[in-house]
């Protein structure tokens, strides 16, 4: 971990990020062990991951991006994780192929203990392929608990309960 750390730290420097934050996926491989840069960027962590950090962290990873943006002091205080939580996820939800007429468990889902948020990122018309991407999601559950795997377990019990209504899919048309 620390070498994964010190290589994610010194590639940023490397490019320039001086302030603001950084988002860089590495790569450990079976081959040498050795940690190794697959993405790079002067920018948050996409995958809903500042939310996850706030409610399980307490830290405002949003709020820390804007004010080094404006240029304004961050103090200590505002990097300092309140261990919120025990432990936290985001569980992604797929959609069978089709095309979406309807979403149902939601309001059940999100009653559950520590599911702190479910977003769905398609609204009823959109035709779902196959998932070959990100984008090709449906939704996602953040979930908190006592552990990694309680939260694990929160998310998957949500999404369980989350069920897309889909009708067969037309041909997809090029423009």
């Amino acid at each position: 971990m620390a070498a994964a750390i010190d290589v994610a730290g010194n590639a940023v420097a490397e490019v320039g990020i001086a302030s603001g934050p950084s988002y860089t996926q590495i790569l450990v491989g079976d081959d040498d062990g050795r940690p190794r840069i697959a993405e790079l960027a002067a920018r948050l962590g996409g995958g809903h991951d500042a939310e996850l950090c706030r409610a399980v962290l307490g830290v405002d990873l949003n709020g820390l991006a804007l004010a080094a943006a404006l240029g304004q002091p961050i103090r200590p205080a505002q990097l300092a994780p309140l261990a919120k939580e025990g432990g936290g996820c985001i569980r992604f939800l797929v959609a069978p192929r089709g095309v979406l007429r309807d979403v149902h468990g939601v309001d059940e889902a999100f009653a559950l203990d520590g599911v702190k948020g479910i977003r769905l990122y398609r609204k009823v018309g959109h035709q779902f392929g196959p998932l070959l991407r990100g984008a090709d999601r449906a939704g996602a559950i953040l979930a908190v608990g006592e552990s990694r795997d309680d939260a694990l377990a929160r998310a998957d019990r949500a999404a369980r309960m989350i069920r897309f209504a889909v009708a067969a899919a037309t041909p997809l048309q090029r423009v």
